[in-house]
């Protein structure tokens, strides 16, 4: 399902879902998209760092399994490596070496799971 359908759908259920930033607003939104389980990402700007929030929840569960907090250097031109190497975090996919964290600028990295 693309950006485009989930809107959509999300609208015909005639909730509003606009602001919907909390565990049990995406919970909702969720579960009208009849989904297993979302991924909820916020990224923050400061002036000298940025910041990647990522939360697994699971829908059915309405439960957060996983939570990941990572800080880089403000280098906005690596964002899209920074959200690559915060989610290869968030799964434990692949080690990622010192070399590659110095290369995006990653400051700290703070992961838990949990049954929010």
């Amino acid at each position: 399902m693309d950006k485009y359908d989930t809107r959509d759908k999300l609208k015909q259920s005639g909730k509003k879902f606009e602001s919907c930033f909390g565990k049990e607003c995406l919970v909702r939104a969720g579960t009208v998209l009849w989904i297993h389980n979302m991924l909820s990402t916020s990224i923050e700007s400061y002036d000298d760092k940025i910041v990647i929030t990522m939360r697994l929840i699971d829908v059915r569960g309405s439960r957060v399994i996983e939570t990941s907090i990572s800080e880089y250097l403000n280098a906005p031109t690596r964002i899209q490596s920074m959200i690559e190497y915060s989610l290869k975090k968030l799964h434990n996919i692949e080690p990622v070496d010192e070399a590659d964290k110095l290369k995006i600028g990653a400051l700290t990295y703070y992961s838990s799971q949990s049954n929010l």
